[in-house]
């Protein structure tokens, strides 16, 4: 594989494939992961275009963008039903019509069989792949991606809509021969784009932009851009240049003045996964207690592999009864003070500790909305506590949005809580 050269150079497209994100209002997610993940490694995202499951319009977003950037990358329509036509689109646009690739289907029946899933006629469309294709194995679930190099010189590579599959084939088959071609067209510090990101919790969007406000003038003096990306709990500061030094200094001041708020020294690590390498010891176990967020910050920490090592349990006590049986919060104290309140969220992290035996617990509750606030109580007050066995501590928050963002920015809140215990 060839270094690409040239004004298009380390220019990337992404698409993302779906009617739920053109006519149903899904977020498309996969493509700000995969933007992060290129500005990593010195590619630059030029254009992110999401298109409805038509094969015809696949086809000339696919024609298009492959013409003007060196890289494409799609997500979504490569599984097995009638309307995942990604790699139909591609055949067309690229003039490779489909074959069956004898080795990935038989590969396929024994994902299947290994899933005690039915392997169908349906099921072996994953194995059709454009003339001269190559497959990209799928470690996590059943649809393999598909990797092209067109006449003049630019990759495609069709990757599955699935967040967790999209992001291992990216980080283990993908991003590994990208860096390699970054290297080689100066994405080193020779002439090409880098770029360092780091990932802050604690602090909102203007909180962070305060602290490094002067290193946007002297960034632009010594050709660096500084980038703030904000999101429910965490905000990424991203910093690219062509001068790797410049970039570099500038980076590390950042870094500097946000301080213990910095939980990763890339744009991509979860806050998860942070908290997650900072425990202490093998036996530090921490159990969850949840109201308002319903489970949403378990289901965070269980995203990260090997979370049953210190994440011990949960309780999910939505309503004051369930607090009542399942944590023994006293009847009296929900009456006088309310679910909601420094009290109430002091009582669940206490109880959720001593019923576990663990050495640290956090609790959420809170009003989610879009009902439910009031004048004393607003939609969006959340309580937050974590009890040791030294101490208990409770923080007050209002956090801004609807009820996904409330839910998101509480259990992130919550991770953050713990890591700074820790």
């Amino acid at each position: 594989m060839s270094a690409i050269a040239g004004p298009r150079a380390l220019s990337a497209a992404v698409i993302a494939v779906g009617t739920e994100l053109v006519a149903d209002g899904r977020q498309d997610t996969n493509g700000a992961t995969i933007g992060l993940m290129l500005a990593s490694i010195g590619y630059e995202t030029a254009t992110r275009t999401c298109v409805a499951d038509d094969e015809e319009l696949i086809a000339f977003a696919l024609e298009e963008a492959a013409r003007r950037v060196s890289l494409v990358i799609v997500t979504g329509g490569l599984g097995p039903t009638v309307d995942d036509v990604t790699r139909e689109a591609a055949a067309r646009a690229f003039d490779a019509p489909l074959q069956q690739d004898n080795l990935l289907l038989e590969d396929l029946r024994l994902r299947y069989q290994r899933r005690g899933m039915k392997f169908s006629e349906w099921s072996a469309r994953q194995a059709m792949v454009p003339r001269g294709a190559e497959p990209i194995p799928n470690q996590a679930g059943t649809a393999p991606g598909l990797l092209f190099i067109r006449p003049n010189g630019t990759l495609v590579a069709l990757l599955p809509g699935v967040p967790h599959e999209m992001e291992r084939m990216m980080t283990e088959q993908l991003l590994p021969r990208l860096r390699d071609l970054a290297a080689a067209a100066g994405g080193d510090g020779g002439g090409g784009l880098v770029t360092r990101g780091l990932k802050t919790t604690g602090l909102n969007e203007i909180e962070v932009q305060t602290r490094v406000l002067d290193l946007f003038d002297a960034g632009h003096e010594g050709g660096t851009t500084l980038t703030l990306l904000a999101s429910p709990g965490e905000v990424s500061v991203i910093v690219r240049g062509r001068n790797a030094a410049a970039v570099e200094s500038t980076w590390t001041q950042a870094r500097a003045r946000l301080g213990e708020h910095v939980f990763a020294d890339d744009a991509f690590t979860g806050l998860e996964s942070a908290v997650a390498r900072v425990r202490p010891r093998e036996s530090s176990r921490s159990p969850t207690a949840e109201s308002c967020t319903g489970g949403l910050l378990g289901s965070l920490i269980t995203k990260v592999p090997g979370s049953s090592r210190w994440y011990l349990q949960g309780w999910i006590t939505y309503s004051n009864e369930s607090k009542v049986a399942s944590l023994g919060i006293d009847r009296q104290l929900l009456e006088l003070h309310g679910a909601v309140s420094e009290q109430v969220a002091t009582a669940m992290a206490e109880a959720a500790r001593q019923r576990s035996g663990a050495d640290i617990a956090v609790s959420i509750t809170g009003i989610a909305g879009p009902e439910g606030g009031t004048q004393n109580k607003p939609v969006g007050l959340v309580y937050l506590a974590t009890a040791t066995e030294a101490s208990t501590r409770v923080t007050r928050h209002l956090f801004p949005g609807d009820r996904q963002n409330i839910r998101l920015f509480s259990a992130r809140a919550a991770l953050g809580r713990v890591r700074a215990e820790i």
